[in-house]
């Protein structure tokens, strides 16, 4: 399949997702809240996925109609490969779908998944992915329980969740509009500028809690939903913002 082809498909699924989901996320957040963390990271990448790459095959159905409507495919899984349960989803520059799942990293590219390794071992390639960051500058950023891969063309980098500075079991990443990559997970979060891992102290009370999501607004603030609380960055550093554990998005 062409690339321009595939790029149109993905962005086509992508929006459709985005226009369906505003209630499913509305009616779901009550329920995502009294979940742990890996049945909520789950539930949430299936009511994200699921819409999103079913749509590969959408056409209007009536062109008379105010609102469009679609016609939609569903997959689980191609030929021998399974999708189990997809934690994250990430578009790279050259528009290519990325899933994050149970089974490890898979590329969509409209038409087939296939199977993509992140170093040159079995257990890098069957590892579950719980974060994905398709950043600017072309490079993919996947993130799991015990690896951080950063893949450029004919490059792969490893960085090791838990050793300092970076917080365990990366859950969350994110490129904020300066190009500073954030990567959240047990114990904190992290910052990668110039080219090396940075921390960022938060607060002493989430040391033992989880970074599940990383958001950043209109205004360029960082949210981050943790375990211990919603917290946001103001010119103090981190702050609790609401005391409940939850995602932010």
């Amino acid at each position: 399949m062409p690339a321009n082809v595939a790029r149109g498909r993905v962005r086509q699924m992508c929006c459709l997702a985005r226009t369906n989901l505003a209630g499913t996320f509305d009616a779901a957040k009550d329920s995502l809240v009294e979940m742990s963390f890996t049945r909520r990271a789950a539930t949430f990448a299936l009511f994200l996925v699921l819409p999103a790459v079913t749509a590969s095959a959408a056409v209007p159905l009536d062109s008379s109609s105010d609102k469009p409507s679609f016609t939609l495919t569903a997959w689980t899984g191609q030929g021998d490969l399974s999708l189990g349960d997809v934690f994250a989803i990430t578009e790279d520059r050259d528009g290519y779908l990325w899933l994050g799942t149970s089974n490890g990293l898979v590329r969509f590219d409209g038409a087939v998944f296939t199977r993509r390794a992140t170093g040159t071992s079995t257990t890098a390639t069957e590892a579950a992915v719980s974060a994905l960051l398709g950043a600017r500058d072309g490079s993919l950023w996947v993130g799991g329980a015990n690896d951080l891969v950063r893949m450029r063309t004919n490059e792969i980098a490893h960085f090791n969740p838990g050793t300092a500075p970076l917080p365990g079991s990366i859950a969350a990443l994110l490129e904020d509009r300066t190009g500073t990559i954030w990567a959240g997970g047990r114990g904190g979060i992290s910052a990668f500028r110039h080219d090396r891992w940075e921390p960022v102290t938060i607060t002493p009370e989430l040391s033992d809690g989880t970074v599940y999501s990383i958001y950043e607004d209109r205004d360029g603030r960082l949210w981050l939903g943790t375990s211990k609380g919603v917290y946001a960055n103001t010119r103090h550093g981190f702050e609790l913002k609401v005391a409940e554990p939850t995602f932010v998005q």
